[in-house]
This record gives C-alpha cells, structure tokens and sequence, in this order.
C-alpha cells in the first residue's frame, strides 16, 4: 500500500511537471529534467526494491519533502520573484535537497537491512 501511494505521488509529480515546465518549452522540460526528476526516478527504483514498511515509510516521507521543496522554488522562481534568469533554480532544485535526501535514503536503507537482518535469523 505504501509502495502505491509513494509511486502515485511520483505519478503525479511527472505529470506536473510535464505539464508546467512543459508549458515553457519543450527544451526547458528536457534541459531540466535531470536537475528536477533525478531524485524522483531514485525513490522510484528504491521503492520497488525495499520492502520492509521502514524503508517505505522514509522514502513515501522523502517524496513528499523533495515534492513540497519543488513546489516552493518553482512558486518562489515563477509566482513570488519572477524574473528573466528564474528557470535557471530549476537547475539547482536538487543539489540543495540532496543532503537531506541522502540522510533520508540512509535512513530508509538502515529499516531495510534492519528487516532483512531480521529475517535470516
């Protein structure tokens, strides 16, 4: 159940972003996708790997922490202080959640092997 709604959310994300950054131009949507999905495409694959409720947990709170600061630079670079150079934060977007994503992941991998040490004993 987590693994869904942690893929939806990611779902939903893509096609957000498909859809306004997509808005701009297509070559603005394949310059910055790998500056903005590379995190979502991580979890993606995390999730389908890990499957002690932990390990989910962590990374369904990881989607929407990396989710919640994509909306506040995309507000704050497009609604708040728009300006001619603004799409260059989407190039930045996750260089500045990664610590917190990395801690996260490690959190998430520590529930993981946790579980897995568990279960072969």
């Amino acid at each position: 159940m987590l693994r869904f709604v942690t893929l939806t959310l990611i779902g939903i994300a893509f096609v957000t972003y498909l859809i306004v950054i997509g808005q701009m131009s297509l070559n603005a949507l394949l310059l910055f996708f790998p500056f903005t999905m590379i995190p979502y495409l991580l979890i993606a694959a995390v999730v389908m790997r890990w499957r002690s409720i932990g390990s989910q947990l962590v990374c369904l709170f990881a989607t929407i922490a990396y989710l919640a600061w994509f909306a506040y630079v995309y507000l704050d670079a497009t609604v708040w202080h728009p300006d001619a150079q603004s799409p260059i934060a989407f190039a930045f977007v996750s260089n500045y959640a990664a610590p917190v994503l990395f801690i996260l992941w490690l959190v998430a991998y520590a529930f993981e092997w946790n579980a897995r040490s568990q279960s072969y004993s």
